[in-house]
């Protein structure tokens, strides 16, 4: 159980990685979109804020269900815990 707890948060500290980094990008990519003066440069910038938006979308649909997972087995874990300290 203390295996899949670590897989569980360290899944979650990636999603948390990732989701920082996409909201990173999506404020540098919409301040170049805004500054540039080409057209195209902005249509391509705007473009990729939309991508980081859709992936970041998914990730953080996914964040939820790893949030309670790593929620559950903690309590799991702690319940376990509890019994063998038990007298």
């Amino acid at each position: 159980m203390t295996e899949r707890l670590a897989e569980a948060q360290h899944e979650l500290a990636h999603l948390d990685n990732e989701i920082r980094t996409r909201e990173s990008w999506i404020r540098q990519d919409t301040e170049k979109a805004e500054l540039t003066p080409f057209e195209h440069e902005r249509k391509r910038y705007r473009s990729q804020v939309d991508e980081h938006k859709r992936i970041l979308a998914d990730l953080n649909a996914t964040r939820e269900p790893t949030i309670q997972t790593v929620s559950r087995l903690d309590s799991q874990l702690s319940v376990i815990e509890t019994k063998l300290l038990a007298p």
